[in-house]
């Protein structure tokens, strides 16, 4: 859970990621940025599609009030969702 006056760093970011790539390695799933912050997130991975539709993972980058999740979640319910950090 992130603190109000928490400060995310790159570095930390780059470190998500690479944990993230591990994971995913040596298998099909495909990542899509949520816009906006998702967008650059996704881009830092190897296995980035252009479109929703061609995603088996949704990436954003903060979990908040639940609004994004929620959206993306009823335009795609067969995908998955992940964030980088939650506020909750």
């Amino acid at each position: 859970m992130l603190k109000p006056e928490y400060i995310v760093t790159w570095e930390e970011i780059y470190e998500k990621i690479e944990v993230m790539k591990e994971i995913l390695v040596n298998s099909d799933e495909k990542v899509f940025g949520i816009p906006e912050n998702g967008c650059a997130i996704s881009e830092l991975m190897d296995n980035a599609v252009e479109t929703p539709e061609k995603a088996t993972v949704l990436i954003g980058l903060v979990h908040h009030t639940g609004e994004t999740y929620n959206k993306w979640r009823g335009m795609y319910p067969e995908k998955e969702i992940v964030f980088l950090y939650n506020t909750q």
